[in-house]
């Protein structure tokens, strides 16, 4: 029974990012982009100056709006969706992303949050 040295993907994602197939690559994502615009301004800044290779927008807090904008100012930079359920601190509160008369309250510990 034969064994690879390497996983099936990673001699080709190597490959296709320029490397050596034996080459150890740690790829950083940074997380929470939206949280607020502080975190926006250093995640772009980091992705921009090669520190970081991509970030996730968590789009129902209250700066995705202007990580949005820098992301559409900056189409160089890779992200994907951060999947944001619930919130983690109690100051703060995220309301739905649709109109509050659209969404059906369906818990009683969901904070009533205005959008």
């Amino acid at each position: 029974m034969a064994t690879a040295t390497h996983a099936p993907e990673g001699p080709r994602a190597n490959h296709l990012l320029g490397h050596p197939p034996d080459a150890r690559l740690l790829l950083l994502n940074c997380d929470d982009l939206g949280l607020d615009e502080p975190a926006n301004l250093a995640v772009t800044e980091a992705i921009r100056q090669g520190i970081a290779a991509s970030c996730s927008l968590m789009a129902p807090c209250h700066a995705a709006p202007h990580a949005l904008r820098l992301l559409r100012r900056h189409p160089e930079i890779p992200f994907g969706v951060h999947l944001t359920l619930v919130c983690e601190a109690p100051h703060l509160r995220w309301g739905p992303l649709a109109a509050r008369e659209r969404v059906t309250r369906r818990s009683p510990h969901l904070p009533d949050v205005p959008r």
